[in-house]
């Protein structure tokens, strides 16, 4: 129901993961870009999906907010630097 549809589907990952196939297209050799995604989104994961295509998502920052841990994902081109894995979460 609305829930479901508010959270983003299953995880909340029906929006991200139609999306991620997007990134190595519009993410420049030299460009940074930034997910902010909540916990229940697995992070981990995203920064593999990133890794599986030669990118690298590293959590930059991450807050708890009321109820939600948030986190901020810098991603990049992994051959550019910016860390490989996941920071703290």
């Amino acid at each position: 129901g609305l829930e479901r549809a508010w959270a983003g589907g299953v995880d909340g990952r029906e929006v991200i993961d139609s999306v991620l196939p997007l990134w190595p297209r519009l993410l420049s050799r030299g460009g940074v870009g930034y997910l902010v995604l909540v916990h229940e989104n697995r992070p981990h994961e995203i920064a593999h999906w990133f890794a599986g295509h030669g990118m690298s998502g590293v959590i930059a920052a991450a807050v708890k907010a009321k109820n939600e841990r948030l986190v901020v994902m810098r991603v990049t081109w992994a051959d550019r630097g910016g860390g490989a894995g996941e920071g703290p979460a």
